[in-house]
Parts: C-alpha cells; structure tokens; sequence
C-alpha cells in the first residue's frame, strides 16, 4: 500500500491494494482470537479484548479510510 500510495497509483489499484489489506487484517485478529478458544488464560477476564476492537475496528473501516490510513502512515521521509 505505501508503495502504491508513494507511486501515485490509481484509485482502482489502491483499492484493490486496501481490500487485500483488509481482510488480511481481519483474518489475523481473526486467528488470534481463536487461539483463546483453545488456551486457558487465567490472567484476563476478557482474553483477546486487544483483538476483538482492532477486529471491529477494520471490519468498520471501508477501503477509503484503510487508504487514508496508510497515507497518514506514508510520509516523506519513507522514500528514502
């Protein structure tokens, strides 16, 4: 995605590039969360509450904000 925002992509190319990201995301919470199903976790009341909000928060995100994510991430310094 920086790559993409760096080289002035097209939005059509960027927002294939936030989809994939994306569910990416969604996908590792996902397989965080179902490590607790099978660990016993005595430190917490609430295992995994980390990755329930990032979960909710990307499944919450649509593409254009995924990419203004990362351009806020992609500064000038990057292209070095």
């Amino acid at each position: 995605m920086r790559h993409a925002i760096r080289n002035d992509l097209s939005e059509e190319k960027l927002l294939k590039a936030a989809a994939r990201i994306r569910e990416a995301r969604l996908k590792l919470y996902k397989g965080i969360l179902e490590q607790f199903r099978y660990k016993k976790v005595a430190d917490s009341e609430n295992p995994g509450a980390r990755a329930q909000r990032e979960m909710a928060l990307w499944e919450s995100m649509e593409l254009q904000d995924v990419i203004e994510h990362y351009r806020r991430e992609t500064s000038p310094q990057d292209e070095v």
